[in-house]
């Protein structure tokens, strides 16, 4: 295995017992992509949620799907092992799979959906993920993401450049090279949308304790030029200072920019599009796709928490800031 992927399969191992805690973001922006199978009429035989972490959208697809087989694919075991077998009244019949998203232990053409929440950022190669993804996906099967973009953390970032230890956070790709890479693996249809959201926090050490307690650890690396003075503690110092200049009254912003995609296996036979489908600000559906009627109840039944405004006392909430999608 990469020696990344090994250091992110330990780093999600060891928060696997606090994620579902303190993933507050992650538990919104799930809620958010699973509304979106509000637009497609689909009766799925499979459905394969690709990096579940604990699983928080298995009720969801027991609910919507109750007579597909549910596949939850991770890279770390321990978090597996914390998806409940049942809610207070029903069980959730599942099927875990300990493995790498670039080289997924499926038959071709055996699954119907593919949901993934921000997982597919710590991709080492996302045109390779694509790839099984479109290999794994029966003809009109439909593959449905959330990931980060290139803005996400942009003021810790920045904070950390003008104190003088840059931070070892990931460069997420664009939007339109997400759209790209959809393209060159052979998926038709893609479209792409974008928004912002903020997670507040007191102070630095807040924001950086958080990333660690979800297993999204932040390397902190001194530059060649760093002061030996300006290490451990001095640095927080210097941070929380560099930090303040992006304070919002009494908290520090964390933004996170979420990029939402969608794209189909095309039917055999057919030719591969020729480029991608960006629409700033909407969704483009086609109508012979969306579902007639009422909107689905799409709320995590327990054992979950809620999505949405923090109540656990871990010092940040959630809020939208802009928005370029449909929501």
């Amino acid at each position: 295995m990469n020696p990344k992927l090994k250091t992110i399969q330990r780093n999600f191992a060891r928060a696997a017992a606090c994620y579902a805690e303190h993933a507050v973001l992650q538990a919104e922006v799930e809620q958010r992509t699973l509304e979106r199978l509000d637009y497609f009429q689909l009766d799925p035989g499979v459905v394969l949620d690709l990096g579940c972490g604990p699983a928080r959208a298995l009720p969801t697809f027991r609910d919507r799907y109750p007579r597909a087989r549910k596949l939850l694919l991770d890279l770390a075991e321990p978090m597996l092992s914390a998806v409940p077998r049942r809610t207070r009244f029903r069980r959730l019949p599942h099927h875990p799979i300990v493995a790498d998203m670039h080289h997924l232990p499926l038959a071709d053409a055996s699954v119907d959906l593919i949901f993934s929440s921000l997982a597919l950022q710590w991709a080492q190669d996302l045109d390779a993920v694509f790839k099984e993804c479109r290999r794994v996906l029966r003809p009109n099967g439909l593959l449905l993401f959330a990931t980060l973009g290139p803005q996400t953390l942009h003021e810790l970032r920045r904070a950390a450049d003008a104190a003088g230890m840059p931070v070892g956070i990931n460069h997420f790709p664009d939007m339109h090279d997400v759209g790209d890479a959809l393209v060159r693996a052979g998926l038709g249809d893609p479209v792409m949308d974008r928004e912002e959201l903020i997670l507040e926090y007191r102070g630095v050490q807040d924001l950086l304790a958080d990333l660690k307690r979800i297993g999204a650890n932040t390397r902190l690396q001194a530059s060649e030029d760093t002061p030996r003075s300006l290490r451990g503690r001095a640095w927080l110092e210097a941070l929380n200072q560099t930090y303040a200049a992006f304070a919002q009254g009494d908290v520090l912003p964390a933004t996170y920019e979420v990029v939402y995609g969608q794209a189909s296996c095309p039917p055999q036979g057919a030719r591969p599009q020729d480029g991608s489908t960006v629409v700033g600000g909407e969704v483009h559906i086609p109508v012979e796709r969306i579902r007639r009627g009422p909107r689905a109840d799409t709320s995590c039944p327990d054992p979950y928490p809620p999505a949405g405004q923090n109540t656990n006392g871990t010092g940040h909430s959630t809020r939208p800031l802009a928005s370029d999608g449909a929501d």
